[in-house]
């Protein structure tokens, strides 16, 4: 997970590849990295990557990163 993930951040703030950043960070994300999670949930509540993801799917994302620990994701909630 951590690779996909640090691979992901590079694609999104380095490369701006959003497309292979949305795909490794969901990987990391559907495998348990809260970062990703966390990441998964603020890009999708600000429309980021370009799909259709209602508000339940954005709070999904949001509660399982913050159960995971990461600080942003209980920020959020």
């Amino acid at each position: 997970w951590p690779s996909q993930f640090n691979e992901a951040e590079a694609c999104a703030f380095e490369d701006r590849n959003l497309a292979r950043a949305w795909t490794l960070y969901n990987t990391a994300a559907h495998s348990g990295h809260a970062r990703a999670q966390s990441r998964l949930g603020f890009a999708y509540q600000n429309g980021k990557f370009n799909q259709a993801i209602g508000d339940v799917e954005v709070l999904k994302w949001h509660r399982q990163a913050a159960e995971g620990g990461d600080d942003d994701a209980q920020t959020r909630l």
